[in-house]
């Protein structure tokens, strides 16, 4: 699966995707993702951001979402997804009182003094591929760049570049 933690100059943190995978016997979000935040006493995030309503990268945000406290979850519009699948994790969110954001390119995410968070895609006319469809951030803060592209796919990848957006970045996750 899929995760990154980012802590920001200003001290707000960021979990980008929450991880996963088909084995149903292994809870990626308490025996990783919520473990990693725990053993470095981070009891608390600012924004939890799923790309895409897909296992790999969304299982473990139910965990988190049920036992860590979340400031805001962001979303693409493609939650919950053709299938269903982020309907739960939506539920969770509901019911703990997180606000739920829908993000799509060109919103400012975040704009702070010392940093800023963009969203890059999906573009307001969706695509029909959850990937393609996937949220992705750009993150700039003290000079330095982090695209995070989800599982976006070559449409959209071609969609962002003739754009315009400037997708340089020093760090491609």
């Amino acid at each position: 699966g899929d995760s990154a933690w980012v802590r920001l100059p200003s001290g707000r943190t960021l979990l980008l995707d929450a991880g996963g995978g088909t084995h149903q016997t292994f809870d990626v979000g308490r025996n990783v993702v919520a473990r990693y935040l725990w053993l470095r006493k981070r009891w608390r995030v600012d924004i939890l951001a799923i790309s895409h309503p897909h296992p790999d990268h969304a299982d473990g945000a139910k965990f988190v979402l049920e036992r860590i406290r979340v400031g805001e979850l962001w979303t693409s519009p493609e939650f919950p997804g053709p299938d269903g699948y982020g309907a739960e994790l939506l539920e969770i969110a509901r019911r703990r009182g997180v606000p739920h954001r829908v993000l799509r390119a060109g919103d400012v995410a975040w704009q702070g003094p010392e940093e800023s968070i963009r969203a890059l895609a999906p573009p307001s006319t969706l695509y029909d591929d959850v990937n393609d469809n996937s949220l992705v951030l750009r993150i700039d803060a003290d000079g330095a760049t982090a695209l995070f592209p989800g599982d976006v796919g070559a449409r959209s990848e071609t969609r962002m570049f003739l754009s315009g957006e400037d997708l340089r970045a020093g760090l491609l996750k």
